[in-house]
């Protein structure tokens, strides 16, 4: 489900275990990928990966410049 830009998820739920990691890890405060690797000790790749796809689900906001946010 891709929600309207600018809407968000408030109830977004985790759908795979690296998700539930992520969600965990992620704030309202922006942090780059680099740091979000290190909290999460999830690999690069499905970090990267796994970002992208929350964000298309509503779950992850990229602000540009490898910084995100929980949404």
């Amino acid at each position: 489900i891709v929600l309207p830009e600018g809407e968000r998820s408030q109830n977004y739920r985790a759908q795979t275990p690296e998700e539930g990691t992520l969600l965990a890890t992620l704030s309202s405060m922006p942090q780059n990928a680099d740091e979000i690797v290190e909290k999460s000790s999830l690999p690069i790749g499905a970090v990267n990966a796994t970002l992208t796809l929350m964000e298309l689900k509503g779950g992850a906001k990229n602000l540009g410049g490898g910084m995100w946010v929980k949404t």
